[in-house]
C-alpha cells in the first residue's frame, strides 16, 4: 500500500480540523508548508503567500484568522487535543495563527520534531 504524500496528509488534517473551507484554506495550507520547511516568521510567510496570490499580507492574515475562528466555534480545540492525545489546549483558550500553524505542522508531520514543542497545559 502506498504511503500518503505530505500534501495528502496535510489535506486530511485540515479536513479533520474543519479548516478546509473558504479562501483561508489555501493560505493556511501554504503557511503550514512554508513554516514546516523554513521556520520563517509569520510576517515573511504572509508576505510570500500574498505575492503568490496577488493580494496583501493583511488579507492573508485575515483569511487565515477567519477560517480559524470559524473552526474554533465548531470544536477546533477538542479536535486538536484529540490529535495530540492529551489536553494541549483548554476549551476557552484562544489559539493564535502561529500556534495553529505549528500544531498542524506537528500533527501532519511536516517537520521532524526538532522544533520547540507546544506547551502542555494541565
Amino acid at each position: 500500500m502506498k504511503k500518503a504524500s505530505q500534501s495528502d496528509t496535510l489535506i486530511q488534517v485540515l479536513a479533520y480540523l474543519k479548516l478546509d473551507n473558504g479562501k483561508g484554506k489555501r493560505y493556511l495550507f501554504d503557511a503550514v508548508q512554508l513554516y514546516g520547511r523554513e521556520r520563517c516568521s509569520l510576517c515573511e510567510i504572509y508576505r510570500r503567500i500574498a505575492e503568490r496570490y496577488g493580494c496583501s499580507r493583511a488579507s492573508v492574515e485575515r483569511a487565515v484568522r477567519r477560517l480559524k475562528e470559524k473552526a474554533l466555534s465548531e470544536g477546533l480545540v477538542g479536535k486538536l487535543n484529540d490529535k495530540f492525545r492529551l489536553k494541549v489546549y483548554k476549551d476557552y483558550e484562544y489559539i493564535t495563527n502561529k500556534e495553529l500553524i505549528v500544531a498542524i505542522c506537528e500533527i501532519s508531520g511536516i517537520f521532524d520534531g526538532d522544533t520547540v514543542k507546544l506547551p502542555h497545559i494541565g
